[in-house]
């Protein structure tokens, strides 16, 4: 009798676990925080737990993570990253499932969005681009490189620095535009900032996270949420708390959630 009790209790314990991945669906996942930054970019000391808290996350949800190096990421890490990324969507084959978050700074440049290496000196306008890495980049590599069938892409990128006086005629605050819907006809493609348009992101507390991400993070394991309605309600929650107003492009051909079936 208590043999039996014990193995109805374990199969409520499995019950009770997310379900993650689909069969057949890999799904991979390059987490990076920046936060060693120097110069004329001030420190983040959040973005590296930020990128922690998102990578338990996503473990939960069945993503299996790119390795990064202890400390993260000057830019020839970003870059190596980003092919190691690729070469294991490529692996999978095009029912891969993709995903790319990154905390820290990010610059936007003549309508482009550089994700910045913490090892990056940026002190004149040419730097923006010789040391960013740009956030199309990361896509295509995904979607060209990868063949991934679902592309995510999410950027708490758009920490507040006041650039130097010879960098505010091309660096802007916040990201630019990047439009998800017209970028491939077959496969799902998400996009989603912190922040709007052009705006900043808070960054947290001291010894926190970003609100965004803190605010991502408790809601990507709820059951059977499709990711836009998971996404809207992360933005009406960040909108309520007096935080800025996320921003995401969809470009989903199906439905995707996190944990589950998509309802």
């Amino acid at each position: 009798m208590r043999a039996i009790g014990a193995f109805l209790l374990l199969l409520f314990a499995l019950s009770a676990l997310p379900a993650a991945a689909q069969p057949g669906q890999a799904r991979i996942a390059l987490v990076i925080g920046n936060s060693d930054y120097h110069g004329d970019l001030q420190p983040l000391p959040n973005a590296t737990r930020d990128a922690g808290l998102i990578s338990d996350v996503l473990e939960k949800a069945g993503f299996e993570l790119v390795p990064l190096p202890n400390v993260c990421c000057d830019h020839d890490e970003m870059e190596a990253a980003i092919k190691d990324f690729r070469d294991r969507l490529r692996a999978e084959g095009p029912g891969a499932i993709g995903l790319f978050y990154f905390a820290g700074h990010g610059l936007q440049s003549y309508g482009m969005n550089y994700l910045m290496p913490d090892d990056a000196s940026v002190k004149s306008p040419e730097d923006i681009s010789r040391y960013g890495v740009e956030a199309d980049k990361v896509l295509w590599a995904m979607m060209r490189g990868g063949d991934a069938n679902t592309n995510i892409l999410i950027l708490d990128a758009c920490r507040p620095n006041k650039v130097n006086k010879e960098l505010r005629a091309v660096a802007r605050e916040g990201q630019a535009e990047m439009d998800a819907r017209g970028l491939d006809p077959e496969r799902n493609v998400m996009i989603a900032f912190s922040t709007g348009l052009g705006e900043t992101a808070a960054d947290g507390d001291e010894g926190g996270n970003s609100p965004f991400t803190k605010t991502l993070a408790d809601n990507i394991l709820t059951p059977d949420v499709a990711i836009e309605i998971l996404l809207r309600r992360v933005t009406a929650k960040m909108v309520k708390q007096g935080y800025q107003k996320p921003w995401y492009s969809s470009g989903m051909l199906d439905p995707f959630a996190f944990v589950g079936e998509a309802e």
